[in-house]
């Protein structure tokens, strides 16, 4: 019988094997079904600090707090005292403390970005894909730390700058950086590394997708050289102004815009002043601007698309390019998804390593959903994974000689994905 009045009723803090994060812990456990916890210690050399804790559970700690929804490095003390999750997964969360110290080593930070390349071959071996698309994107955060600066935002930032594949929906490459970086420093050598990445896996890359950042003729030769094709925004120079004043075959583009206005296209041989580089083939899509304040003010935008590619349409050109903005869709679920833009220090080494676990904790989360529960589960974003999974209420209990995973209170649907993935696993507690 309820009580009349909640005000009549004791309360006490008990502790019990009931947890409310048992989805999380068949990620955990999909994870070191896939040996991936075992390779951080290989690949970390077994190194432990003095308490005796491995590398593996200090970034398994913070991994697995993120992915619950964790929004600072202390509230991996919430999922440390859940004694349920540690039946279901047999082992211990580590403490706060002991994830500062670690990510305040600047040996860390190599050792992450290694981690998250291992991860990443797992899932380009697992994909039944041979070539992928590259996508590089730099995002800014504001940030009032001492080792931020001041960007042209004109407001004192961090910048990160990321490389995602979209067929597998995982970040590739990461880097975090001071605001004051140029946003075009580094993208070659992350174009790089996916491409080594890539060989080692036996897989290829198919085409890059790059905004102004990346017009650049050491990444135009790169491509051309590893036949990759690129489809890069051109910066808006002297040279690319002059050529598309002197355009005078325009063709409109069909298809519908969300503000109703009519685009057309044309497209003129791009030669960089690098003697060395090939010239390129440059589209141009352009639209009127409406409602011009200023007499002088042109009478078009547009946007100039950079190609190696010959045989592809104009719109198809376009149409390709523009499938780089899902890059927007990945930053934005990071910081909204695993508050990447809280920075835990004044301390630049720290602010790295805490932003490079939350985007390897988004890579495990696609991870599990692509490769252990199924493909209806990709598009999700991780506030509706939570909900329908992760946040689900369940317990680990003996039954003579077998183990019971017991699933309290969820819908058909969740349960669905718990089978799923054991199945999946086939692994026995």
């Amino acid at each position: 019988m309820l009580p009349k009045k909640y005000a009549q009723v004791d309360l006490k803090l008990i502790k019990s094997n009931i947890s409310l994060n048992s989805g999380l812990a068949l990620i955990d456990k999909s994870l070191e079904h896939s040996d991936f916890w075992k390779e951080i210690d290989e690949m970390s050399g077994s190194k432990k600090s003095n308490n005796g804790i491995s590398a593996s559970l200090k970034i398994r700690s913070e991994i697995l707090s993120r992915i619950s929804g964790a929004t600072a490095v202390e509230d991996v003390e919430v999922l440390r005292k859940d004694i349920g999750f540690k039946n279901m997964t047999g082992k211990q969360i580590i403490s706060p403390d002991t994830i500062i110290n670690f990510i305040a080593d600047k040996e860390t930070e190599s050792l992450l970005k290694s981690v998250n390349e291992k991860l990443v071959s797992k899932a380009l071996q697992a994909s039944d894909l041979q070539e992928y698309t590259y996508d590089n994107d730099a995002t800014y955060f504001e940030s009032l730390k001492d080792s931020a600066a001041y960007s042209y935002r004109e407001t004192k930032d961090f910048s990160g700058l990321l490389g995602f594949i979209p067929e597998l929906n995982l970040c590739v490459t990461m880097d975090l950086r001071a605001g004051n970086i140029s946003p075009r420093d580094g993208i070659l050598k992350q174009i790089q590394e996916m491409y080594n990445l890539c060989k080692i896996s036996k897989k290829k890359i198919k085409q890059i997708r790059l905004d102004s950042a990346g017009h650049n003729s050491e990444i135009f030769k790169f491509c051309n050289k590893e036949k990759i094709d690129f489809y890069i925004t051109l910066a808006k120079n002297s040279a690319i102004k002059e050529n598309v004043a002197q355009l005078s075959k325009w063709t409109k583009v069909d298809k519908d815009y969300k503000d109703n206005s009519i685009r057309e296209r044309a497209e003129f041989i791009y030669a960089n002043n690098d003697e060395s580089c090939e010239a390129i083939r440059a589209i141009v899509l352009r639209w009127k601007n409406k409602g011009q304040l200023e007499l002088l003010a042109d009478e078009y935008s547009y946007h100039v698309i950079g190609t190696n590619n010959l045989e592809r349409s104009q719109e198809e050109v376009l149409e390709i390019h523009a499938g780089r903005m899902g890059s927007e869709n990945y930053n934005k679920e990071l910081k909204e998804g695993y508050n990447i833009e809280w920075m835990p220090s004044n301390g630049f080494t720290k602010n790295a390593n805490y932003f490079y676990l939350g985007i390897m904790a988004f890579n495990c989360v696609e991870f599990v959903k692509r490769f252990f529960i199924g493909k209806e589960v990709v598009p999700y974003r991780i506030k509706k994974f939570r909900h329908w999974f992760i946040k689900t209420c369940g317990k680990l209990i003996k039954s003579g000689r077998r183990y019971i995973f017991q699933v309290i209170n969820a819908t058909d649907y969740t349960f669905d994905m718990f089978t799923k993935i054991h199945r999946r696993m086939q692994y026995i507690w």
